[in-house]
């Protein structure tokens, strides 16, 4: 078995098939016919059921060295981790009453695609397979970056990685509630989302975060950068 099949077939083997989804950058990436994003390959569960049981259940029966651990108090996320660093799994349980609620919750519409563990159909609620097509970035709700403004920064940085279109009323909505953030992460957070190759459009954006210390250069932020 291959490394980057054997996350994937470790799952099947021990998680009940109707009550796991695979969710989020793993589908995206593979419907968009893009490889990993690093060398650590990354798979996001939603379980129907306790994130750390399902955990505990993988590293049982990984490779001899795998490691579990907790990622989230607030979200009961767990992560598995393969001896040799490969391959990830993160175990995070349903949020809200239904996998639809759980899906409508997420920041962006391409990571709101879920594929049950077992195979079959994919669960789309917010359009993210038609905006992968179109290449566009849109939030999965009127209030993800309410919710989380530190969303903005990975908006910037999907849009730098992927090479898509911000949707402008997803754009408005990021800087409207980045504008009222001041996190102290915020910054660093920015570096995340610098690179040297996106387009001179990119540059002109305005500032969401004016506490932002990333250079203002051509390899400044995204989106923080004026």
């Amino acid at each position: 078995m291959s490394a980057e099949a054997q996350p994937f077939e470790l799952a099947r083997s021990v998680l009940d098939p109707e009550r796991t989804w695979f969710v989020g950058g793993v589908i995206r990436d593979r419907l968009a016919a893009r490889g990993p994003q690093s060398t650590t390959l990354d798979v996001d569960l939603i379980v129907d059921g306790d994130g750390e049981q399902a955990a505990r259940q993988l590293r049982d029966a990984a490779p001899r060295g795998a490691a579990v651990f907790t990622l989230s108090d607030q979200f009961g996320a767990w992560r598995v981790c393969s001896a040799d660093r490969d391959w990830q799994i993160d175990c995070t349980p349903l949020q809200g009453e239904t996998l639809e609620a759980d899906l409508r919750a997420r920041d962006l519409t391409i990571n709101a695609i879920a594929e049950p563990l077992g195979g079959g159909e994919l669960i789309d609620p917010t359009g993210g397979l038609e905006d992968l097509k179109l290449g566009v970035l849109r939030a999965a709700s009127a209030d993800a970056f309410a919710a989380d403004p530190l969303r903005c920064v990975r908006l910037a940085r999907f849009a730098v990685q992927l090479g898509f279109t911000i949707d402008p009323e997803t754009m408005a909505s990021a800087q409207a509630s980045a504008a009222h953030s001041r996190s102290e992460k915020m910054p660093a957070s920015c570096q995340v989302a610098t690179r040297s190759s996106f387009s001179t459009t990119s540059w002109s954006w305005r500032a969401c975060w004016p506490e932002c210390h990333t250079v203002r250069s051509r390899n400044s932020c995204i989106v923080c950068s004026p």
